[in-house]
């Protein structure tokens, strides 16, 4: 069972209980934030009540977070900050396919991740330190992703790269 916490920028948190037949299965608590929510064209992620429900949340035992829609804005991470136990990162990119995840590393988090999902991106660089901490990375319908922080002489624990439809040559080219 996994206890799943949903927040969109219009809505107050919902905390459920599912199976977990989609995440991994040591997993106990997921932290979705939806910014695709209702088809809001450009919802006010910076709003003060926003970035308190994430404030309050990040004080929970969450081991999961799960971004929908538009990539986080620097305000959004750093109401995240205080979050410990995180070893699951999902980042799925909304219609304009841009995912940056620098932010995480310059809000100072210190999670623990271990794996990490990044879907519909495209052409953009993907860098942050967790690339060499993270044993598990999963590309979903990603495109012309670079990884600049990886090379043949960095270190890596990176042990399973799932690579699904579009560049996953490149990809995993980029990987070697």
């Amino acid at each position: 069972m996994l206890t799943t916490t949903t927040i969109t920028p219009i809505d107050a948190p919902i905390t459920t209980t599912i199976n977990n037949t989609l995440y991994p299965s040591h997993l106990h608590h997921a932290l979705i934030i939806d910014r695709d929510s209702r088809g809001q064209a450009n919802p006010d992620t910076d709003d003060s009540t926003f970035l308190n429900h994430l404030r309050t949340l990040a004080t929970q035992p969450i081991d999961m977070v799960q971004f929908l829609g538009d990539t986080p804005s620097l305000a959004i991470w750093e109401a995240l900050k205080d979050l410990k136990n995180v070893s699951h990162l999902e980042m799925l990119s909304g219609y304009d396919e841009y995912c940056n995840i620098t932010p995480l590393d310059q809000v100072g988090s210190s999670w623990p991740l271990q794996s990490l999902v990044i879907g519909s991106a495209a052409g953009e660089s993907i860098n942050t330190a967790h690339l060499q901490t993270i044993t598990s990375l999963k590309l979903d319908y990603c495109c012309g992703l670079s990884f600049d922080l990886c090379t043949r002489d960095s270190p890596s624990k990176l042990k399973q790269l799932t690579i699904i439809e579009n560049d996953a040559c490149d990809h995993f080219i980029k990987f070697q």
